[in-house]
């Protein structure tokens, strides 16, 4: 989504889902946001692949086709503390609690609303000082719409 104001700030989330049609809608649903939005195209290297393309935010499905999400988790820790929510079919607490305990700063199951999805971005993004994806900037003006500030 454009804003009309050039240099819009943007932050980047970087998906490692393989559900090829979820996948798409979380790309989608997220770009309209004003998000940059990445998905991963080989499960087995995800780490090495987020990492190289620097996000401010991850989203990670744990029963991955190669991989496990969970050593996702680990191997993205290792190296960045970048927000990571796990988004998964599986509603067992052990999952969760590995998840959070390997790192992960949020857990959410499928099926998901979008709009929830969003707060808990939102909420992660905030936590973590990323780019805001409301705030804008044009010729040396910055508007941070959530905070209520304009700065020049």
């Amino acid at each position: 989504m454009s804003y009309g104001w050039e240099g819009a700030c943007m932050s980047r989330i970087f998906i490692v889902e393989d559900d090829e049609v979820l996948c798409q809608e979380l790309v989608r649903v997220l770009e309209v946001q004003g998000y940059e939005a990445h998905a991963c195209q080989d499960f087995a290297a995800a780490p090495e692949e987020a990492l190289a393309w620097d996000p401010d935010l991850m989203i990670v499905d744990l029963s991955l086709p190669g991989a496990d999400g969970h050593a996702i988790c680990r191997g993205v820790r290792k190296e960045s503390a970048v927000p990571l929510i796990i988004l998964t079919s599986s509603t067992s607490e052990f999952d969760e609690i590995m998840s959070l305990r390997l790192g992960a700063d949020d857990f959410l199951t499928k099926p998901y609303s979008p709009m929830v999805l969003l707060a808990h971005i939102e909420r992660a993004l905030s936590r973590s000082g990323a780019k805001d994806p409301q705030g804008l900037s044009y010729a040396g003006l910055e508007l941070d719409a959530p905070r209520s500030r304009v700065s020049y």
